[in-house]
């Protein structure tokens, strides 16, 4: 009888290597935990339950503590430091790391959280995100284990996040003071629709001062922000970033830094002062921005950046910086009062006018190394006490220097080139304006070779009005750089140099007096007959070129939506302004020619 064949062995349990060490890895594994939320519901200051102490020390690394639906406000100090209800703290705040605070601002009451100028805010061992809040009255002079006194009203040892936060009146005091209001150990500050005021980074002895109101240790980052009233000061020794101090790079956009200070009161003549607005180790990016209002203050020896002292490229696009200063003490190099750069320049469709480099050179502007390219640009009304009161290029070597549709007006030195000083192995001036800028002695622009073999790319530019002395004698351009041969079509009323071939000498360009002419931009309009038609008044009209093939004079750029066109007759003007040939009149405002 057949029968079926079934096997009796014990079918075997062993899995595949490659699935047993899965296992074994799934085990090791860390299981998923969800993010806490801690929320508040009280003002009180100290761990009573619901609370934001007792939250800081119910949350975890991660969790966030919910402060949107505080009911209970009897603890709160009402109508307070400009917040409709504060909380006064007992102590500081301690966080785990990467803890995120809500706050009520943007939805409902206008809440603020008090040091009482007694304790540092806030404290977290890692990353810090806070949102909707105000941090105020917060104060450090306790100094880490390292002797650094760190952020008197946020401190994280890694990133700090502010979105829509207001820090007012925060100080640190001690050694080697960091961050008045905000610092990191090792990460990067970024602010977002928020406003720091009143930050104060004091520091006594022989310790230095780094950021009035932001010290990172990464990279410092403002988006619709502001900082102002700030100040970074040291009584013996270094003051660096009266507004913000970065180890990385610094970028505002569509932001400001206003009214801030970094001042050394050391007598020391090794102690310096740099960055009255703002300092980067790195890079500095402006990009619709504001630096103004500032100062760099050194008793003891030199001062520099009045608004901006930037290790790396300073690049600067549709911003402003204006009426900052840098002090030194006499016969030191104190230097930019309103930018110095040691990686370059670019400044397209900005403004550097009214800053002071007193007791130095370079009101506008100093350029220590690196490329710098200056494209629909003013620099105007800058004072310098010894030489250079518009721009000062220093790069020297293989460098290039650009300045295209640009104008330099108005600049005043005790020195000599009033206007700027370059020296670089390529010079480029194209479709500029330079005029009436004043020294007391020596030409408006000066232009020296980097190297052997140095050239200088001039077309279609107008120099004039450029005087020295007492007497305001006219002394408009010096160089002993050759002239490239595509150089020409210039006016240069009183060279003291070799010029390009077909340059208007010994002519009055009769300029208007400089002001906004429908740009974001000031600028000198052409005056005269401005009517191609009836033959043209004014010998810069027409006559000009258009190396580049610029679509638009320096009026032009992406925030002028007339965009006036480089050429509008038969052939460019001179310098950066195009008179509209369809405008048929005679206009006699002009100012005159000496």
């Amino acid at each position: 009888m057949s029968t079926s064949h079934y096997s009796l062995k014990r079918p075997s349990r062993r899995r595949p290597l490659a699935a047993r060490v899965a296992a074994i890895l799934a085990l090791s594994a860390p299981v998923a935990v969800h993010a806490a939320t801690k929320v508040v519901t009280n003002c009180s200051g100290d761990d009573t339950l619901g609370g934001l102490h007792w939250a800081a020390a119910a949350t975890g690394n991660g969790d966030t503590i919910d402060m949107t639906n505080i009911t209970d406000f009897s603890a709160c100090l009402p109508n307070a430091d400009g917040f409709a209800q504060v909380i006064l703290l007992s102590s500081t705040v301690t966080l785990a790391t990467g803890v995120t605070i809500n706050g009520p601002n943007a939805t409902g009451t206008n809440l603020a959280v008090s040091g009482l100028n007694n304790f540092r805010v806030f404290s977290s061992p890692g990353t810090l995100t806070i949102n909707d809040l105000g941090v105020v009255n917060g104060k450090n002079t306790i100094p880490n284990k390292l002797l650094g006194t760190y952020g008197g009203c946020t401190y994280s040892h890694s990133d700090t996040t502010l979105t829509n936060v207001v820090l007012d009146h925060c100080t640190t005091s001690g050694p080697n003071s960091m961050g008045g209001a905000v610092a990191t150990y090792d990460g990067s500050v970024t602010l977002t629709n928020s406003r720091i005021t009143h930050g104060y980074a004091t520091s006594n002895g022989s310790a230095s001062a780094w950021g009035g109101a932001v010290c990172a240790w990464g990279d410092a980052i403002l988006q619709h922000s502001y900082i102002d009233d700030s100040t970074a000061s040291a009584t013996g020794a270094n003051a660096f970033g009266g507004g913000v101090w970065a180890n990385g790079n610094v970028k505002l956009q569509y932001s400001a830094v206003a009214a801030t200070h970094a001042v050394s009161m050391s007598t020391n003549v090794f102690e310096v002062a740099r960055g009255g607005g703002v300092y980067a180790v790195g890079k500095v990016t402006l990009n619709h921005a504001r630096v103004e209002d500032s100062t760099t203050y050194a008793k003891g020896h030199d001062a520099r950046g009045g608004g901006i002292y930037s290790k790396g490229l300073t690049d600067a696009r549709y911003s402003v910086v204006v009426f900052n200063e840098a002090q030194g003490a006499p016969g030191v190099a104190t230097k930019g009062g309103g930018i110095y750069s040691q990686g370059g320049l670019t400044a397209q469709y900005s403004n550097v006018s009214y800053n002071n480099s007193a007791n130095g050179e370079g009101g506008g502007v100093v350029v220590a190394g690196g490329n710098s390219y200056v494209r629909g640009s003013t620099v105007a009304g800058n004072n310098a006490s010894v030489s250079i009161a518009g721009v000062g290029f220093f790069s020297g070597g293989t460098t290039s220097v650009d300045i295209i549709n640009s104008t330099i007006s108005g600049n005043n030195s005790l020195g000599s080139a009033a206007a700027g000083y370059i020296k670089a192995y390529k010079t480029t001036i194209n479709n500029s304006t330079i005029a009436y800028n004043h020294g007391a002695s020596g030409s408006g622009v000066v232009v020296y070779p980097g190297i052997a073999g140095s050239t200088i790319d001039l077309n279609s530019t107008l120099i004039s009005g450029n005087t020295y002395g007492a007497g305001n004698t006219n002394n408009d351009l010096f160089t002993n750089v050759s002239f490239t041969a595509v150089s020409g079509n210039n006016l240069i009323r009183t060279p003291q140099s070799g010029v390009p071939p077909g340059t208007l000498t010994g002519v009055c360009p009769l300029l208007h007096a400089l002001r906004l002419n429908g740009g974001p931009m000031p600028t000198h309009r052409l005056g005269g007959g401005i009517s191609a038609a009836a033959g043209s008044k004014n010998p810069a009209i027409d006559v000009g070129s258009n190396p580049l093939s610029l679509g638009s004079d320096q009026r032009g750029g992406s925030t002028n939506a007339t965009s006036p066109p480089r050429v509008s007759g038969i052939a460019a003007d001179i310098g950066a302004y195009e008179v509209d040939q369809s405008d048929i009149i005679f206009d006699a405002q002009f100012e005159g020619c000496q």
